[in-house]
């Protein structure tokens, strides 16, 4: 894990396609996903890794300060696997039901299915549900005020 951070990152980009289609390429073929959502500041993970009695996973987590401290996350999220030797990155600053919309869902239940078959499909479908109503939630708080407070008052 070492040569990772002192060997600097690859990225593999294309500044020609839109970063769905660029998302959906990734889908296709990583091990290990972190798509962290901006606007609601949790991340959804796809570990595809399984041995004899641990089967692929995805789960939520809260977002990560560095590449670094997300790798370290398996410790606590998968302590049954090793940390995992790479990780793809993608950021999702849309909307989360945009990530719907563009058809990146799609691919994510479908990459799902082709590892883990229907209960992974199901288990991606809840994560983003999740992290779907976590944004409506927030917006909900946010046109009510929740948690916020006056700074200034005119009089």
């Amino acid at each position: 894990m070492d040569d990772f951070w002192n060997d600097g990152f690859h990225m593999n980009f294309d500044a020609d396609a839109p970063y769905p289609d660029q998302l959906k390429v990734a889908l296709a073929d990583a091990t290990v996903m972190s798509i962290f959502f901006m606007r609601v500041g949790q991340s959804m993970i796809l570990d595809f890794r399984s041995v004899e009695g641990v089967d692929p996973a995805v789960m939520i987590d809260g977002m990560s300060m560095t590449p670094r401290d997300r790798l370290l996350s398996f410790q606590r999220l998968r302590p049954e696997l090793p940390i995992p030797e790479e990780i793809t990155l993608a950021p999702w600053t849309e909307r989360v039901q945009e990530f719907e919309r563009e058809g990146v869902l799609e691919r994510l239940l479908a990459r799902c299915d082709e590892v883990g078959g229907g209960v992974l499909m199901d288990g991606g479908r809840r994560a983003y549900l999740k992290i779907l109503a976590e944004e409506r939630k927030l917006l909900r708080e946010l046109v009510s005020g929740a948690g916020m407070e006056t700074i200034w008052e005119r009089r």
